[in-house]
């Protein structure tokens, strides 16, 4: 959702307008002569053994100096974009641009190219209250993570349009990659594209929560870090963050914050009419050192970031294709001007935070509508998505994202993206009473269709008539909540107790038994009463502990369910009960080693609370087992995360039955294999009480 917290009024209609324009028309106007090759100088390492997968930082000067707010740090060298090339910019042109890179040889002789930034220091204070310092100490960075245990050597190439310099002039410097706890960047896996994994192999599980924005004024980074100790604690390890939009909160570019900073802003963005703006990039550098030390956070604590540029930075420069009463002339995606600051903008991006293992994806645009080939913002994505590959090394996640109901296979499957995303909300003014009012059926529902090429949608409104190419990609649902009628307004009878905590169980549960293999990220975290946070903090860490050992990007799993939840047109294995109020959603594995389940009242939804369902018993029969052997069998309460119930079984013609009693809300099962591979097999008649 699109919610814009205060008004660009104020930024615009500050009385330094005319001496803030001469200064612009200066610094942009400076374009200061060099006779020789750069150089750089000062040079220093943060450290010779680097942990695998940590950070090196190496910091140095350059023989070249910029004026006071110059955009030209921000321009790496092109030497195709001058002024006879494109006249009549306010802006700077990239043949007055440096480029900076560090190459580094793995042990495995491998190269990778890092790009440099540049970087202002600040002093951070405070504990209850955020405030940061400039120390007018500036200097340019390179950031990089060994994936390699071993010698690096690696050195620095710097060019500019007086011709191209070394550090050092011969040979390399070297630093050793040890080893570490470290598990590795995060990536798609290699067994089932469907869901991801670490560099080491081992499964990421999304066990998800928002915080798209720090939760108040004066807290700022500070906010970020004490939430992120909490979601560590809790098992939390995804979350979205916007880090370039006005008005809420963290702007890493062009961002004049009238409320906290009143003094420390870019000349570029504060008090001038947008079409005078100069088209380029210039990185708050505020913000950034914010974002470092979120960053820093995510890393500490296991939380990983999808990392939203929120479409263009809407108060910058004419950048945005939107048409609004601030912006006199929207541009097109295919405007080279709009493709060339993606691409600056980007390449900073990948050279202060791409080192990063907390990044788990680039999200470039926050909900598009529907995506058709051949369309300029598809091919956007296409030029962007291979500039991309180019500079990241690490070659993070790429993505966008949909809004409600836009969804474009199409898209999806072509190379410019490597994770598909999707926004929605439980609207009665959009969908029937069966999903508005009912979490996990609208999740289930939403799963079967985006995770399985967007043949099962019917009655759900999505799809540009467009098919899926290939294999499915891993999803994030990035934006989920309840709404009312209108799209932007929380329901109060979803936002604290026991609806929103039901709403958020359920919800997760289902996302994770789901062939979206995902649970969705809540808008309205910052709507809730400090009760239902904790509480919905510890609902997600039993959540975490009931999937942690799971394999479950190598086990390729079936994923299945009651024959009611079907969606319209499938055709596949469904599970029996017998009982109509019982919904179980199943994920077996290949193998048959393993299944799990999550069994649930039909009637324990947000809609429905605060009472309570009667109790039902209900016999359940899953298929598909194998006859030969011997699985263990442990049901957990997902409310307390106790086990209550615990035996060893074989199945009977290749099935299981269990008999679940008293059921009021929801249990999940897991029966793995009793010789320890990860197993799953039979029981016969377990009568389970719960509560």
């Amino acid at each position: 959702m699109n919610q814009l917290r205060s008004s660009r009024a104020t930024i615009l209609s500050h009385p330094l307008v005319a001496s803030i324009l001469v200064t612009i028309i200066l610094a942009c106007s400076i374009t200061p002569a060099f006779a020789a090759t750069p150089t750089i100088t000062a040079f220093a390492a943060n450290n010779t053994q680097i942990p695998k997968y940590q950070k090196l930082e190496l910091t140095f000067q350059i023989s070249k100096t910029f004026a006071a707010d110059s955009l030209l740090p921000y321009y790496y060298y092109d030497p195709t974009d001058t002024p006879a090339a494109d006249p009549g910019r306010t802006s700077p042109y990239g043949v007055d641009g440096t480029s900076i890179d560090a190459h580094f040889v793995a042990p495995s002789r491998h190269e990778l190219i890092v790009p440099a930034f540049y970087y202002q220091d600040y002093v951070r204070s405070g504990s209850s209250y955020e405030t940061m310092t400039p120390t007018n100490s500036y200097a340019w960075k390179i950031r990089f993570a060994p994936e390699e245990i071993g010698v690096y050597n690696y050195y620095l190439t710097i060019q500019d349009k007086e011709g191209t310099g070394r550090y050092p002039l011969t040979g390399t410097l070297t630093f050793t990659s040890i080893a570490s706890a470290s598990k590795g960047f995060i990536k798609v896996s290699s067994i089932d594209p469907r869901f991801l994994v670490f560099s080491n192999g081992q499964s990421f599980i999304p066990i998800a929560s928002g915080r798209q924005w720090w939760a108040c004024c004066g807290t700022r980074s500070l906010n970020y870090e004490t939430t992120f100790a909490s979601f560590g604690q809790n098992g939390i390890n995804l979350t979205r963050i916007w880090d370039q939009n006005d008005a809420y909160g963290l702007t890493v570019e062009g961002h004049f914050d009238a409320y906290t900073y009143p003094d420390d802003y870019n000349p570029i963005d504060r008090g001038i009419t947008i079409d005078t703006l100069p088209k380029g990039t210039q990185m708050n550098q505020r913000g950034n050192y914010e974002e470092d030390k979120i960053i820093e956070a995510g890393e500490k604590n296991g939380v990983y970031i999808q990392l939203c540029s929120h479409g263009d930075p809407y108060w910058l420069w004419d950048a945005s294709v939107y048409t609004e009463t601030w912006n006199h002339n929207p541009v097109l995606f295919n405007d080279p001007h709009h493709l060339n600051y993606w691409k600056r903008n980007f390449r900073y991006r990948v050279a202060r935070w791409g080192y990063s293992t907390a990044i788990l994806a680039w999200e470039t645009w926050n909900e598009h509508g529907h995506i058709l080939a051949g369309t300029d913002v598809y091919n956007f994505y296409q030029v962007y998505g291979q500039y991309q590959q180019t500079v990241d090394p690490y070659h993070h996640l790429r993505t966008t994202s949909q809004g409600s109901q836009s969804f474009s296979p199409g898209f999806w499957s072509s190379s410019a993206v490597d994770l598909a995303n999707y926004h929605d909300y439980l609207m009665s003014s959009r969908y029937s009473a069966d999903l508005a009012n009912d979490e996990a059926n609208f999740v289930s529902r939403f799963a079967w269709c985006l995770g399985t090429k967007g043949t099962l949608c019917t009655g759900l409104g999505v799809g540009d008539g467009s098919t899926w190419q290939g294999s499915t990609k891993p999803w994030v649902w990035g934006e989920f909540d309840v709404g009312t009628t209108v799209w932007n307004q929380v329901n109060p009878n979803a936002q604290s107790g026991e609806s929103r905590l039901r709403f958020l169980h359920n919800s997760t549960w289902a996302g994770l038994f789901t062939p979206l293999g995902t649970s969705p990220l809540d808008w309205y975290w910052d709507q809730e009463d400090a009760a239902t946070t904790t509480a919905r903090y510890a609902d997600r860490k039993i959540v975490s502990n009931f999937f942690a050992p799971i394999d479950y990007a190598g086990g390729k799993f079936t994923y299945l369910m009651t024959a009611s939840d079907a969606p319209t047109g499938y055709i596949g294995e469904t599970i029996a009960t017998t009982n109509a109020k019982t919904r179980v959603y199943g994920m077996r594995r290949s193998d048959k080693n393993a299944a799990y389940l999550w069994v649930q009242h039909r009637d324990h939804t947000w809609f429905n609370a605060p009472a309570t369902p009667m109790p039902i018993t209900s016999n359940v029969t899953l298929n598909g087992l194998d006859n030969g052997m011997t699985y263990n069998l442990n049901v957990w309460n997902t409310h307390t995360g106790a086990i209550i119930a615990s035996t060893t079984k074989t199945p009977s013609s290749g099935a299981i039955i269990l008999t679940i009693s008293n059921l009021v809300d929801d249990v999940a099962v897991k029966i793995e294999s009793a010789n320890g591979s990860g197993g799953t097999r039979g029981l016969a008649f377990l009568p389970l009480l719960h509560k």
